[in-house]
């Protein structure tokens, strides 16, 4: 099929690893579109699978065509079964600027930062189909190789991306996890530069949550 056919075409430069029948590629949007409406498509059901899809046929955004896109390909059953895309911040911020890191659409970022993310690798829109989900093999597969891409590169020292919480959640144990990674994970030099454009707000009801949380604070210390 034309999926196939495009992936045999792949110059050997794209291939970044294999493992049995997974093998591994890095693609540039416009090399090989069929892979990425395959990609977007994969997205979008694994993504609407978990509750978090964008209600369109395929999860494709302004982004994808100045990122590269690393994915998994069964040679065994010919599919595409994960992905992930990245951008590099000294390719993407002498021709975008920081608006071109979709970081840059959930958060604020401060002129002080622009150089540090020359420095950043931002990772994102990450998915393994459903039916791959039992282990996580492939996920730690794309890891290292994404991790042996990167840091090939010496101007590539830092790794960005924002991470969703499923709205399956309840909204105490959003606000949990988001209270406990601030006040344990926060990055002290790089937090002041950045800011979420729509703050995680949270409505107490009769009090019952400051005791859960004041209770959980007392626990973890």
């Amino acid at each position: 099929n034309a999926l196939s056919d495009e992936i045999k075409n792949l110059k050997v430069e794209h291939s970044i690893a294999k493992w049995n029948e997974f093998e591994l590629y890095i693609i540039d949007f416009n090399k090989a579109p069929n892979c990425m409406l395959e990609i977007g498509r994969l997205r979008e059901l694994t993504f609407r699978n978990a509750k978090e899809g964008t209600g369109f046929v395929v999860d494709l955004d302004s982004y994808d065509p100045i990122y590269k896109h690393l994915f998994v390909w069964d040679s065994a059953k010919l599919k595409i079964v994960g992905g992930y895309r990245f951008a590099e911040g000294h390719q993407i911020i002498p021709n975008f600027g920081k608006k071109g890191f979709y970081i840059s659409s959930l958060f604020k970022i401060k002129t002080e930062f622009t150089e540090t993310l020359l420095q950043t690798v931002e990772l994102g829109r990450s998915f393994i189909i459903p039916e791959y989900q039992k282990s996580n093999f492939l996920l730690l597969l794309m890891w290292k190789a994404l991790y042996q891409y990167i840091f090939k590169d010496p101007r590539n020292r830092y790794i960005i991306g924002p991470v969703s919480i499923s709205q399956e959640y309840s909204k105490i144990s959003r606000l949990l996890i988001i209270d406990y990674l601030s006040k344990y994970y926060k990055h002290k030099e790089f937090s002041p530069f950045i800011k979420p454009r729509k703050p995680f707000k949270f409505v107490n009801i009769r009090g019952t949550e400051n005791i859960i949380i004041r209770n959980f604070e007392q626990d973890i210390q």
